[in-house]
């Protein structure tokens, strides 16, 4: 009986395509050689780019291509899945909270703009500029 969740049994197959390609590869590549979904590959090759072993290397037409890091290269089994993942719950309630101020309260006044402003600043310093995290 295998130790290994089935979220880390794919994570490992989908690395193990990614090895195997000689140079860049793209998601719907990924996918299909590794007999998973395309949401599942996305999602593995974001925590990838996140832990440092793939990055993105450009577009061939409309696809995104990746390539793996030399960190990547180096290493012959997939990264861990982190058991503590980040939940987001200060963002998304300083975005409710953002959301509920346009539905209830008058926008022209200062206060509303300050409370605003309170609530982007919370979202600004997770994901900064860009979509880029914040530092």
């Amino acid at each position: 009986m295998s130790t290994k969740s089935a979220a880390q049994e794919i994570t490992d197959r989908i690395y193990r395509v990614i090895r195997a390609c000689p140079d860049s590869f793209s998601i719907n590549e990924v996918a299909s050689l590794a007999e998973c979904g395309i949401s599942k590959t996305r999602d593995t090759l974001w925590l990838f780019e996140r832990l440092g072993y793939v990055r993105e290397v450009g577009r061939q037409g409309y696809v995104k291509m990746w390539r793996l890091t030399p960190l990547g290269r180096n290493s012959t089994t997939a990264p861990e899945i982190p058991k503590n993942r980040e939940d987001f719950t200060e963002e998304r309630r300083a975005l409710a909270r953002v959301v509920e101020i346009f539905m209830v309260r008058e926008l022209s006044h200062w206060r509303v703009v300050e409370m605003v402003k309170a609530q982007l600043e919370i979202l600004n310093r997770r994901f900064g500029v860009n979509g880029k995290e914040g530092e």
